[in-house]
C-alpha cells in the first residue's frame, strides 16, 4: 500500500513592521503496488561437495497511485486582509510492466 501524502510549506518574510506569511498545505491520495518476481538458477558441481551457482531474476509489477488532491493556500500579509485559496483536482498514475533484476548472483556452495 502506498500511503497518503501530506505536505506543508510555510514562507515567512520578516521585517521591522511584522511578518508576511504564506502557508500552503497539499494532500494527495495514496495507492497500491503489486509485484511478482521469478528467480531462476542452476548449480554446476565441480566436485561431489563443491558447486558453483548462478541466479537471475525477472518480474512483473503493477502500480496505481494518486487520485484526488487538494491544495489550500493561506496568505497573511503584514497589513490588510488575508486571503484563502482552495484547489481540488485529480491525478491518477497507472503503470504495468516487466522488470529484470539487475543483480545476477554467483555463488560457491559446499555440501556436507
Amino acid at each position: 500500500l502506498l500511503g497518503k501524502t501530506k505536505n506543508e510549506l510555510i514562507i515567512a518574510i520578516v521585517d521591522t513592521i511584522g511578518t508576511d506569511r504564506t502557508t500552503t498545505k497539499t494532500t494527495t491520495d495514496g495507492g497500491f503496488q503489486f509485484g511478482l518476481n521469478l528467480i531462476a538458477g542452476f548449480n554446476y558441481y565441480i566436485t561431489e561437495n563443491l558447486a558453483l551457482g548462478v541466479e537471475y531474476g525477472a518480474g512483473f509489477f503493477s502500480i496505481r497511485d494518486g487520485g484526488t488532491w487538494t491544495k489550500n493556500t493561506i496568505k497573511e500579509p503584514v497589513s490588510g486582509s488575508g486571503s484563502t485559496k482552495s484547489e481540488i483536482g485529480s491525478e491518477l498514475k497507472k503503470e504495468n510492466g516487466f522488470s529484470v533484476n539487475s543483480v545476477t548472483g554467483i555463488s560457491v556452495s559446499w555440501f556436507f
